[in-house]
């Protein structure tokens, strides 16, 4: 396990000894031309290929996001997150939650728009005021420097954003799968030990299933097969690698984003004032 271990952490390197050894192989080799698509044996060699591929990637991919998981800033802002969402419940702050993310949702709006209405030269900020009683008002003194087709542009834009900007829920945010109940005494190990006889049992149905299909013919030793053994070993190890690589980045980059957004977000509810933000 060492050794694959090792392998693994030095798959760009090992990847291009792969390469290194599949050219100097090819100086005793000649490539022909390319093989006709009608050739049944074109076919097959894809078929196989592609089910190389697959069975790496259902193997590899798990084991990135596992070690994507052991990353210390990855669990770090996980604690963070799970940390806030927790303090959120237990301070009973669900109704003020609900509020924020009203305001939230809001906010989001207004950025929506003024992105949109930014193509017209428009400063949405400007767009509107506040009176002597605070109330918000149009600001007729910036709008008179456009026409009434912007004006009438900027009203759609504002029509429409309601339904292109997501509503924030407060169930996404405190929702989260890895919260464990206080007390568990149920018994999982037989749960557990039926999925995996479940899975092992289809692994040796499928396995078993296409040996059965497979006709081996003894052959001689060749240039062209250690070229065609070679190129399985490359296509094996460029699998594994970019399933490595994308299930660490499944972790370290886009589940570990999500949860920094989670804490920015409660961050900024932890510091907001209803009573002065309500716009």
């Amino acid at each position: 396990m060492k050794i694959i271990k090792k392998i693994v952490d030095h798959a760009s390197l090992v990847i291009t000894l792969f390469i290194m050894v599949i050219f100097a192989v090819m100086m005793f080799a000649v490539i022909k031309g390319v093989n006709n698509w009608r050739d049944p044996q074109v076919w097959i060699e894809m078929g196989f290929c592609t089910f190389l591929q697959v069975v790496m990637i259902f193997t590899w991919l798990p084991e990135g996001k596992k070690r994507g998981a052991e990353d210390e800033t990855y669990k770090t802002n996980r604690k963070e997150a799970n940390d806030k969402r927790k303090a959120v419940v237990d301070a009973e702050n669900l109704d003020r939650l609900a509020r924020f993310c009203k305001y939230a949702t809001s906010q989001n709006i207004k950025a929506w728009i003024a992105k949109k209405v930014g193509r017209y030269g428009v400063v949405y900020e400007q767009w509107y005021c506040k009176d002597d009683k605070g109330e918000q008002i149009p600001n007729e003194t910036y709008r008179k420097d456009f026409d009434a087709k912007i004006i009438n542009r900027v009203r759609n834009v504002e029509m429409k954003a309601p339904d292109q900007v997501r509503e924030i829920k407060p169930s996404e945010i405190i929702i989260s799968t890895e919260v464990n109940l206080v007390y568990d005494t149920v018994d999982h190990s037989r749960s557990a030990e039926r999925i995996k006889v479940a899975l092992k049992m289809t692994t040796s149905l499928l396995i078993s299933t296409i040996g059965a299909f497979i006709a081996f013919e003894g052959a001689k030793f060749s240039v062209e097969g250690l070229l065609q053994f070679l190129y399985w070993c490359f296509v094996m190890a460029m699998t594994i690698f970019f399933s490595l690589r994308t299930g660490m980045q499944l972790m370290t980059k886009y589940r570990n984003d999500y949860f920094k957004r989670i804490i920015d977000f409660l961050n900024h509810f932890e510091t907001w004032h209803e009573d002065i933000n309500t716009d």
